[in-house]
């Protein structure tokens, strides 16, 4: 499965076009492309907090999880986008969601080295007692 030009515009945070295909009502904003992963997927994971904030405003589903068990959160906390991270927060993204290898937002986060996006995932009552299934020897 590939991608819709809904994807396409979030990808590369094509603010205007993502804006017309919206208001046009004929995509599923929840649509689910390459790896399963939506439009809200690809923007966060990309940090395009204008397009974040647009499927937002739009109704777009926060919670739902690409073919690696990650949520937008997970993307945008894996790559830093704080700003992005913020967004989905406001939107009632959940922080304890875990992906197919148990990492929560916060283990992405803290594993890639962004001590922005773990302070706000404190912030916003991420539990640190969560264990992966990967196992330390």
């Amino acid at each position: 499965m590939g991608y819709t030009v809904l994807h396409i515009a979030a990808e590369d945070g094509d603010i205007d076009r993502l804006q017309h295909l919206l208001t046009a009502g004929q995509c599923d904003i929840n649509d689910r492309g390459m790896c399963e992963m939506t439009p809200l997927h690809s923007a966060a994971g990309n940090g395009h907090t204008q397009c974040v904030q647009l499927l937002l405003q739009h109704g777009v589903d926060t919670s739902i999880q690409d073919r690696g068990g990650m949520t937008p959160l997970h993307r945008a906390a894996h790559c830093g986008h704080t700003q992005c991270v913020q967004l989905l927060f406001q939107h009632g993204a959940d922080t304890s969601i875990q992906d197919r290898g148990g990492m929560t937002p916060l283990h992405r986060a803290a594993h890639c080295g962004h001590t922005q996006c773990v302070q706000l995932l404190f912030q916003h009552g991420a539990d640190t007692s969560i264990q992966d299934r990967v196992s330390v020897e």
